[in-house]
Parts: C-alpha cells; sequence; structure tokens
C-alpha cells in the first residue's frame, strides 16, 4: 500500500473504500442475504459507516439500491 500515493496520487484509503464499495454491490445485486452479512463480508466493521459510505457513493440506503434492481 505504501506505493498507492506515489502511484496513484491518492491515499490507500479511498482505494479500499472502493473496492470494499464494488463487493458490496456485487453482493447487493444476487443475494437475499441481509445488509448487516454484506456488511460484513465487504470488509467494514460497523453498519453505520457502511450505511453512509454507501449512501455518499451512491445516492440511496443499501436495501432502497437492492430493491431497485
Amino acid at each position: 500500500w505504501r506505493g498507492v500515493r506515489q502511484a496513484y496520487g491518492i491515499t490507500p484509503h479511498p482505494v479500499l473504500l472502493h473496492l470494499r464499495l464494488e463487493e458490496a454491490c456485487r453482493l447487493l445485486k444476487p443475494t437475499r442475504q441481509p445488509i448487516t452479512e454484506i456488511t460484513r463480508l465487504s470488509g467494514f466493521e460497523h453498519s453505520e459507516s457502511f450505511h453512509r459510505a454507501f449512501r455518499k457513493r451512491y445516492g440511496s440506503a443499501p436495501g432502497a439500491f437492492r430493491k431497485a434492481l
């Protein structure tokens, strides 16, 4: 992770957040797993931080995103 800032001009945290949210979207689409389980599987420790990051990135809560599919 040390070379991320030099290679991309950003810190590792936004990259990791992007990867975690992409994984959450991938899991939300085909499954009926509880969102709390998807939170854990996508690498978030707390559902509050997952919901906040998801809403900020996609403009809706994970449950609403799933229903819209």
